[in-house]
């Protein structure tokens, strides 16, 4: 009989392979372009973290002290480590928000965006399919584009 490997294994793996390290290449540092975060949608914030930290078996993510910032733009928000990369959940706490309009459109709760980091913006939006209606946006945090 193979032992497999835990779900929580399985997970960090998988982050692991989604958010790559730096590459040496010929004396130079190259940074890959990598998923920085996912993002789920949810009506309830509180009970949609629970269930992943016992999901994928991982601890909260300690927040910073202070008030949400996302709150002036009418929801809240929590980030959950997984490996190297994070899942952030986003909740709206003011009617009417987008995120109501997603949660009609798709019938609840759900995955709402992925957010990716590059330091080489113009290689990734020249990877852009011709038939994609919605692509990365040159939003400049950090030094790189998400």
């Amino acid at each position: 009989m193979v032992d497999l490997p835990d779900r929580r294994s399985v997970v960090m793996l998988a982050a692991g392979m989604l958010a790559s390290p730096a590459l040496a290449q010929e004396g130079q540092t190259v940074r890959p372009s990598r998923v920085r975060h996912y993002v789920i949608a949810a009506r309830d914030l509180e009970a949609t973290c629970r269930q992943l930290y016992d999901l994928l078996e991982v601890e909260p993510t300690p927040k910073r002290e202070g008030p949400e910032p996302t709150l002036a733009f009418g929801f809240r928000t929590r980030m959950i480590r997984v490996g190297t990369t994070l899942i952030e959940v986003v909740s709206p706490i003011r009617e009417p928000h987008q995120l109501h309009s997603f949660f009609a459109e798709r019938g609840g709760d759900g995955g709402f965006m992925v957010v990716m980091q590059t330091y080489d913006d113009d290689a990734l939006l020249a990877r852009r399919p011709p038939t994609a209606t919605s692509w990365p946006s040159r939003s400049r945090t950090s030094g790189a584009s998400t």
